[in-house]
C-alpha cells in the first residue's frame, strides 16, 4: 500500500452559524465593541492624513468606474481573517490604480451579530466583475507577497488568476536579503518619512480581527496598502532599470517571478497521506525504538558498579536510575566522568561526539536517536499537519528563506 495516496471527499459541511459569537479572546469584562473602539481611535490618530487617500467602495458601478479609469498597472492587496489561505475569509480587496487607492469590503460583519454587513457589494457580483476583469483587460498586477495574495484570491474566486507582474517583498529581497521586507518598513524606508510602527496591523487592531473592523477604519488602512505597494513598486522599477542592477533584474524577471505562480499551484495542491500506512509504520518502528532502547540499556548495564560508586561520591549531582538516556547532561557525566571517554571537541553528546568515540554503546544511543528522530518528525508529525478541509498537507513554500537559493518549505 503507497504512503500517499488520494483521500475520500469529506462529507462533512463546512457552513458555520451566523449567529456563533466571534472568536476573539477578551480580557475579563471587555467587549468586542471595546477593542474596535481603541482600534478605531488609533487609525484616526495615527492615520489621519491618509483619511481622504483611499475611497470605500460598496456599489457595482463604482468599482467598474475605477477599473474604466485605470490604466495598466493596478497595485493589489488583501485583508483576510488569517493567513490559512484554504480556510480564512477574504474579508476585503484594496487597489490602487496611481491615481487613487479604494477598499472593497467583502466579509465584514457586525460585531454585535456576527453577519455580513449589508452595505457590501454582493460576493457574486464581486466575482462577476473581477471575472471580466481578468478575462478582458491586461493589467499588470502589482502584489507584496505575492503567493499569499494569489492564493486567498483563487480560492475566494475560483477561478484562475493572471500571474502577477511585480511582487515588491520578492524584489526587495533580491536588492537586500538581510533587511526587514515588511510593506510598512520598506515603505517608511525608501518612500516616507513616518512613525512605521505604529501601523502594523498587530498595533492598531490588538486582539480584532479584520471582518470585525469598521468600514471608514479599513478603508483607511487597507487602502493605504495598496497605495504603498503601488509606490514601493514604482521606486523598485526605477531602481531595477539602473546599469549596476541587470543582473539581478534578469534573475528577478525570468527565475523568480515566473516561478511564483507554479510555487503557488504547488502548495494548493498539496501531498495526499495514507493515514493507515502510518499508523501501520508507527507501530512497526515504535517496536524498534523499544528494541533499541533495550539495547542502550543492555550496553549501560556492564558498567552498573561504577555508575553507583559515582553517584555515591557525587551526590549532590543529577544521575537518574536507571540513567535518562534522552538527558545531554546525564549521558556526559556517564561518557566522560564515569567511563572517562575522550573526544576532540570536549564532553558533547552529538552525533559527531558519539560517532568518534565508537564504541557498542554510543553506536546503540545513535540507532536508539534515529528511531526516536523518525518517529517523532515524521509519524507523529505529519498527521498533526494534516488540513482538515483537503485530508492533505500544504506547505508553504518560500523563494528567500535562504540565502543559498534553496525553497524554504513551511506549513501553512
Amino acid at each position: 500500500m503507497p504512503l500517499f495516496e488520494m483521500p475520500k471527499k469529506s462529507t462533512k459541511s463546512n457552513k458555520s452559524s451566523s449567529v456563533n459569537q466571534p472568536n476573539i479572546k477578551l480580557k475579563k469584562g471587555q467587549t468586542i465593541d471595546d477593542l474596535v473602539l481603541t482600534a478605531k481611535q488609533l487609525v484616526e490618530e495615527k492615520l489621519k492624513d491618509y483619511k481622504d487617500v483611499s475611497k470605500c467602495i460598496t456599489n457595482k458601478e463604482d468599482l467598474i468606474n475605477f477599473f474604466n479609469n485605470s490604466e495598466d498597472i493596478i497595485g493589489i492587496d488583501t485583508e483576510t481573517t488569517g493567513l490559512n489561505f484554504l480556510t480564512d475569509q477574504l474579508v476585503g480587496i484594496s487597489l490602487c490604480n496611481g491615481k487613487e487607492a479604494v477598499y472593497i469590503p467583502i466579509n465584514h460583519k457586525s460585531s454585535l451579530y456576527n453577519i455580513r454587513l449589508l452595505n457590501q457589494i454582493a460576493i457574486n457580483d464581486i466575482k462577476e466583475i473581477f471575472g471580466n476583469i481578468f478575462k478582458t483587460k491586461n493589467y499588470k498586477w502589482i502584489y507584496h507577497n505575492a503567493k499569499f495574495d494569489l492564493a486567498v484570491l483563487r480560492t475566494f474566486f475560483g477561478y484562475p488568476i493572471p500571474d502577477p507582474y511585480w511582487d515588491t517583498m520578492l524584489a526587495a529581497n533580491l536588492f537586500d536579503q538581510d533587511e526587514e521586507h515588511n510593506l510598512k518598513y520598506l515603505y517608511n524606508k525608501y518612500i516616507a518619512v513616518e512613525d512605521e510602527g505604529v501601523n502594523r496591523f498587530d498595533t492598531l487592531f490588538k486582539g480584532v480581527t479584520f471582518d470585525y473592523v469598521p468600514l471608514d477604519i479599513a478603508t483607511i488602512y487597507a487602502g493605504k496598502d495598496a497605495l504603498m505597494t503601488y509606490k514601493l513598486f514604482q521606486y523598485q522599477y526605477k531602481r531595477m532599470n539602473e546599469p549596476d542592477m541587470q543582473g539581478i533584474k534578469y534573475v528577478f524577471e525570468n527565475i523568480e517571478m515566473p516561478l511564483l505562480p507554479i510555487l503557488e499551484d504547488m502548495q494548493r495542491t498539496g501531498v495526499h497521506i495514507n493515514n493507515k500506512m502510518l499508523k501501520e509504520l508507527y507501530e512497526k518502528y515504535s517496536i524498534r525504538l523499544e528494541e533499541a532502547k533495550k539495547k542502550v540499556y543492555d550496553e549501560i548495564k556492564p558498567y552498573e558498579n561504577q555508575i553507583q560508586e559515582y553517584r555515591i561520591k557525587h551526590y549532590n549531582k543529577k544521575l537518574d536510575d536507571p540513567i535518562l538516556i534522552s538527558s545531554p547532561a546525564q549521558l556526559s557525566i556517564l561518557f566522560y566522568d564515569i567511563l572517562k571517554y575522550k573526544t576532540k571537541a570536549g564532553k558533547g553528546t552529538g552525533v559527531n561526539e558519539l560517532k568518534e568515540i565508537n564504541t557498542p554503546l554510543t553506536l546503540a544511543l545513535l540507532e536508539y536517536r534515529k528511531m526516536e528522530k523518525l518517529i517523532d518528525a515524521f509519524l507523529v508529525a505529519l498527521p498533526k499537519r494534516i488540513e482538515p478541509s483537503t485530508g492533505k498537507i500544504h506547505t508553504s513554500l518560500n523563494q528567500y528563506g535562504a540565502a543559498t537559493g534553496k525553497e524554504n518549505c513551511l506549513t501553512i
